[in-house]
């Protein structure tokens, strides 16, 4: 995760990206322990980070964070709660936690209201970097919306299961309306297989993941 951190800091030439999102093509690939797991990396650099969790369908921050789900963005979204009532700090030091809140009717309209974009546009400037957890690309539309909004895409692909043809639909999906793709992490590779021999002699710390980057 602190390659993928350092990936994700020289990603941009200009500044690194400040409001990522993580997203995958289809459910069980691994884009909630990425996205929690990096934003506990960017945390221990001392940066103020948060993690919001917007897949109000399921959930599954508050479970790696072994903290309860609680109030979250769909109260706020629904004018029940404040904002800073609904951010909690968690026990890693520097991260702070929106969680999804309870599951709302209409997920899709919530992430596609001008509140949530103007929330998103908001903790921008009041945190050094927010990590936004999206549904996958392929059930719903909902990481589509919010790809426009952020500064970046990344997408977690299980290196075992899902076909290329999907990943390849995911991309195109995400292309067509403009997100910024910063690149791809290749999660649960069987690094034994014929091909990677040379490379898990050479580079022992690449068996958790690997990061491709356009």
């Amino acid at each position: 995760y602190r390659t993928l951190r350092t990936a994700l800091m020289l990603s941009r030439a200009e500044a690194a990206p400040k409001l990522l999102l993580f997203t995958s093509a289809t459910e069980g690939e691994g884009k909630t322990a990425t996205a929690v797991n990096t934003a506990i990396v960017f945390a221990q650099l001392g940066l103020r980070v948060l993690l919001v969790d917007v897949d109000l369908r399921r959930s599954r921050c508050h479970e790696i964070l072994s903290i309860q789900k609680g109030i979250g963005l769909t109260e706020f979204l629904t004018g029940r709660r404040d904002i800073r009532q609904v951010i909690r700090p968690t026990a890693v030091e520097n991260l702070f936690f929106l969680s999804s809140g309870v599951t709302p009717p209409n997920p899709t309209e919530l992430i596609s209201s001008r509140k949530m974009r103007e929330t998103l546009q908001t903790l921008r400037e009041e945190y050094d970097c927010v990590v936004v957890d999206s549904p996958p690309v392929m059930p719903v539309s909902d990481a589509l919306l919010l790809s426009t909004i952020v500064d970046g895409v990344v997408i977690v692909v299980n290196g075992q299961v899902t076909p290329r043809e999907i990943v390849r639909e995911t991309r195109a999906r995400l292309e067509h309306v403009g997100a910024k793709i910063l690149g791809v992490v290749l999660n649960r590779v069987d690094i034994q297989r014929s091909g990677y021999g040379y490379y898990y002699g050479y580079y022992a710390y690449y068996d958790a993941y690997y990061c491709y980057y356009y």
